[in-house]
Order: C-alpha cells, then sequence, then structure tokens
C-alpha cells in the first residue's frame, strides 16, 4: 500500500483528501504544519507528500528540499491555492514533481497520485536491482 502524507493546516481540506485518498487504497498520514511533518517524515519515509505552500511556520517552498534531504525518494505534490507560475516553477525546481491547485478535482488528484505512485514503485525496482547487481545477488556469484 502506498503510503502517502497530507502536510496541509486546513483541516476540513486534509480531511476531504484524506478520505477519498483512503477510499481509493492509499494509506494516509496528515500533518498540520511543516515541522511536525519534517517529524514525521524522518520516521515514516511516505512515498507520495501533498504539501500545501501555506503553512503556518514554515513555507512550503522551503520544506521541499528538507524533505528531500531526509527522504530523497519520495515523491512530492504541491497542493496550494496559489495559482501563481512563478511558485509553480520554484516548486517544481525545488523538487516537487508535479503541481495542483485548489480547488481540487477528483480526477486530476486521482491521475496525479497514480503517477507518482508508479514513479515511487519505479524508483523502488531500480535501487533493488542496483544493489543486487553491486553485491553479485543477481549473478549468484558467476561475475
Amino acid at each position: 500500500m502506498t503510503q502517502t502524507l497530507i502536510i496541509e493546516d486546513d483541516k476540513a481540506i486534509s480531511l476531504l483528501m484524506s478520505e477519498f485518498l483512503t477510499s481509493e487504497g492509499f494509506e494516509v498520514a496528515v500533518t498540520e504544519s511543516g515541522y511536525e511533518a519534517l517529524d514525521y517524515i524522518q520516521g515514516h519515509h511516505p512515498d507520495i507528500i501533498l504539501l500545501d505552500l501555506a503553512l503556518p511556520d514554515i513555507n512550503g517552498l522551503e520544506l521541499i528540499p528538507r524533505i528531500l534531504k531526509i527522504s530523497q525518494h519520495c515523491e512530492i505534490v504541491v497542493v496550494t491555492g496559489n495559482n501563481s507560475a512563478h511558485a509553480a516553477i520554484e516548486a517544481l525546481q525545488n523538487g516537487a514533481k508535479d503541481y495542483l491547485t485548489k480547488p481540487l478535482a477528483k480526477e486530476r488528484l486521482m491521475v496525479t497520485m497514480r503517477n507518482m505512485e508508479e514513479r515511487s514503485n519505479l524508483t523502488k525496482r531500480v535501487e533493488l536491482l542496483q544493489n543486487k547487481t553491486e553485491t553479485g545477488e543477481h549473478f549468484h556469484g558467476f561475475i
């Protein structure tokens, strides 16, 4: 099951997203601030993070590189009410994989979530194969 973290300070929005994603088969956790999210990520390493930019304690754009330092293989999707092209470009340059604006359409959210889930699974497979190749496990000791 794909582990998803929603970082959103608006309880109504986080509850709606959480219930919807849970009904679609995702394992969902919610944090309401950036620092709370960083603590959570250190212990859990979610596969996908839905990140609001306007958090009460830290700007979401500043949070992206900090998240990737802790969990470099997570897929970050910015979800915000800010429909600025500049913010979208900056989020992608900082390491986010997609940028969604509120209000969210369920169909668009699901397409993004399935794409991020696929990216996460592919990254895990590549890493597993690289480890097997480096240890010689893949070649059963012949090479």
